[in-house]
């Protein structure tokens, strides 16, 4: 029967809460050391080797489904229905985080990672259903990849392919350094 599970705030100083239907998060952990991480450090590689296409590998199938709200607390209850709704009775994983990068930001968000279309359209139903019934002018939306590095680099998610072209070249060095500080801070 699956739960969600929540983490601590990441020490980072950023505000974000992992959650995770493993008691233990390591879905998440996991996920962090085989994927996440590999991807982009893969990222970097490319970027200094000086290379002005960028070839995705796994970043071309990773989905985060997003519902963006006005509070932590909006958060939990969607979070709340979502476990109640979909979770309950079942042996589904699910995986992902609460918050913001930003303790000033004025809305907080939910990100669950999904590793398929089918996964990411399922998803994005269920979350569309749970954050309207909390909040009726929530937004919920999908993207690919990690948006802040590889979106600021290659523009709208939906126009790439497994090996997409860099369209704003003026941003390597400064994606270049939001990935050390990410990798080794």
């Amino acid at each position: 029967m699956a739960e969600l599970y929540f983490g601590k705030r990441s020490p980072r100083g950023e505000h974000w809460i992992s959650f995770d239907t493993d008691p233990k998060l390591e879905g998440n952990r996991r996920r962090l050391r085989e994927r996440c991480i590999p991807c982009i450090e893969n990222l970097l590689s490319q970027l200094e080797e000086g290379r002005r296409e960028i070839a995705l590998n796994q970043a071309y199938s990773c989905w985060k489904v997003v519902a963006v709200l006005r509070s932590e607390e909006e958060c939990l209850r969607v979070l709340e229905e979502y476990e109640r709704r979909f979770l309950r009775g079942s042996s589904r994983r699910l995986l992902g985080r609460y918050g913001s990068a930003r303790r000033d930001s004025p809305t907080k968000a939910i990100v669950i990672n999904a590793d398929s279309e089918r996964e990411r359209d399922e998803i994005m139903r269920e979350l569309e259903e749970c954050a309207k019934a909390v909040n009726p002018e929530a937004k919920v939306f999908c993207s690919r990849a990690c948006a802040i590095l590889f979106g600021e680099l290659l523009g709208d998610w939906r126009e790439w392919k497994k090996v997409t072209p860099i369209k704003h070249p003026e941003k390597i060095e400064e994606v270049k350094e939001r990935i050390k500080k990410i990798l080794y801070t």
